[in-house]
């Protein structure tokens, strides 16, 4: 009898133990407001298959111990400075929050976050001390 509650005990521990080791590697996205606040630093464009891809450097804000870079993707324009333009005007207009946590890429050491409308994702990776 003894045995068996040292099992069960067992059991339950291993379990909440697994849950707080994923719970700490769950990576909140950043907000909305700080989406926002990088829009205006969108500067650079590239060109694939006829559609733009709008983004800022890297590390252009930093929450969650990580530093984030925004893109836009599958933007409809005429030149790079159009592009840049929509880039900027898309993540201004952005109002949704596609996903609560970050999906991982690379074990961790990168993680995505997309938000709407238009085709909008926030790549993070982890700070280096």
């Amino acid at each position: 009898m003894f045995l068996e509650f040292i099992r069960k005990a067992s059991s339950t521990l291993s379990l909440l133990a697994a849950t707080c080791t994923y719970a700490q590697t769950e990576i909140r996205c950043p907000t909305i407001d700080n989406i926002h606040k990088i829009a205006q630093k969108i500067e650079f464009a590239v060109e694939y298959s006829n559609r733009y891809q709008a983004y800022t450097t890297i590390d252009i804000f930093t929450e969650n111990k990580r530093g984030w870079e925004v893109f836009v993707n599958n933007i409809t324009a005429n030149s790079h400075a159009e592009a840049i333009a929509k880039g900027k005007e898309t993540v201004q207009k952005t109002a949704l929050k596609k996903q609560e946590y970050a999906t991982e890429i690379n074990h961790d050491k990168f993680v995505s976050c997309a938000y709407g409308p238009g085709d909008i994702f926030a790549y993070g990776h982890l700070l280096t001390v």
